[in-house]
């Protein structure tokens, strides 16, 4: 899973650098890159939320966190990045960009809703593959354990 502190601290210094560039005079289509890992960064917080969404058993019942810690983190980490991105769209309207900005959101619509469905397709896969190995794994260990009962019996 997507450590969501690393990620949202991420965005931030991204976010920060494009900024003070922007602050200093820099023009925003010079920091492709920078942009490029504020959304990055975004886009990995919420994967990291669909993910929790789709707990195995084994992450149940021996994750380290509880459920209120781990649905606080994720929720805190959404709306900093939400914040975020406002303050950044702002950034893009007031050097003039705006139209670029919009023209990002068509397509990144598109391409989140293609990738989010992909990463709820990953992670409902995963757990389902962990929680058939744990069943059969506890199966065999129970008929293991029956045979050689009735075996020591006989």
């Amino acid at each position: 899973m997507v450590e969501i502190a690393v990620a949202l601290s991420m965005a931030s210094k991204a976010f920060d650098f494009v900024k003070a560039a922007v602050d200093k005079g820099h023009e925003i289509q010079d920091l492709t890159a920078s942009l490029s890992k504020f959304w990055d960064s975004k886009e990995n917080i919420l994967e990291a939320g669909i993910e929790s969404e789709y707990t195995s058993i084994a992450d149940k019942l021996f994750g380290g966190k509880s459920v209120e810690s781990q649905a606080m983190e994720i929720a805190m980490a959404r709306n900093k990045a939400y914040e975020l991105e406002k303050q950044l769209r702002e950034i893009f309207i007031y050097s003039g960009q705006g139209h670029v900005y919009e023209d990002m959101m068509k397509e990144r619509r598109k391409i989140r809703e293609a990738r989010l469905e992909a990463a709820r397709e990953r992670a409902a896969r995963r757990k389902l593959y962990t929680d058939i190995s744990i069943i059969v794994g506890t199966g065999l260990l129970t008929s293991v354990g029956i045979f050689l009962i009735l075996s020591a019996v006989i």
